[in-house]
């Protein structure tokens, strides 16, 4: 069960688990209040909490940047391949240099895709131009608001802030 963590401003800050929640609840050092709980029963009478919200600032993003992993790389993709457009599962995605590795193309943001198993194979060593295969989107660096944008929207985070009306 996550509990969603908001800043003193009401603005998304993080997901976390109902343990942690139950610990933050009790810490002195960080107030934080419940904002609602959630139908899980730890204990008879006593519920975990869905929504808190910190009494401090933070400033969590200042200043971070994402860091290139191939999770982050299908994330930023939408689990999409750049070549044909279909949309695939986690355990189908691959990663796709654009110039390839073995001519110097590096495994970061700004040249890699993700690619499905028949495009990424068909692609080869070569670069797209060569294979005669055009990516529908350049690949580029993403911001970190920009993941925090996809996570709140994955993880269902608008639909509980507009049930606050907060959002």
């Amino acid at each position: 069960m996550d509990c969603y963590v908001l800043t003193n401003s009401f603005e998304y800050h993080d997901t976390i688990k109902w343990k942690t929640a139950m610990q933050m609840l009790h810490r002195e050092s960080q107030p934080v209040e419940v904002i609602l709980y959630s139908d899980y029963e730890i204990k008879p009478g006593v519920y975990a909490p869905k929504v808190l919200k910190l009494h401090r600032d933070v400033r969590k993003y200042y200043g971070k940047k994402v860091h290139w992993s191939p999770e982050n790389l299908f994330s930023r993709d939408d689990y999409t391949c750049k070549y044909c457009g279909i949309k695939m599962g986690r355990n189908e995605c691959t990663i796709d240099h654009v110039i390839p590795q073995c001519r110097g193309g590096k495994t970061e943001f700004d040249n890699c895709v993700t690619a499905c198993h028949d495009c990424n194979n068909k692609k080869d060593n070569r670069t797209p131009s060569e294979a005669k295969m055009y990516l529908k989107k350049l690949p580029y660096t993403p911001t970190i608001m920009e993941f925090f944008r996809k996570k709140v929207k994955r993880d269902g985070i608008v639909e509980v802030l507009k049930e606050l009306g907060i959002y």
